[in-house]
């Protein structure tokens, strides 16, 4: 735990601000892009450090 760590989470934090906007652009657009996306999003999620962070972020915007 030291300065890297809390420097990723910054930029995690903002990446997932920029992909909660794309998000839901795409709900709004449509139904099946709105799942894609979400395929698309688990499958990097899964090799992300910070895939917690990211799974309660988008689970709070379904």
């Amino acid at each position: 735990m030291g300065i890297e760590r809390g420097g990723r989470k910054e930029m995690a934090s903002e990446f997932g601000e920029e992909f909660g906007r794309r998000m839901s652009i795409s709900f709004c657009t449509s139904e099946s892009r709105k799942t894609l996306v979400l395929r698309l999003a688990r499958k990097k999620l899964r090799f992300n450090v910070h895939q917690s962070l990211f799974g309660d972020f988008v689970s709070t915007r379904l």
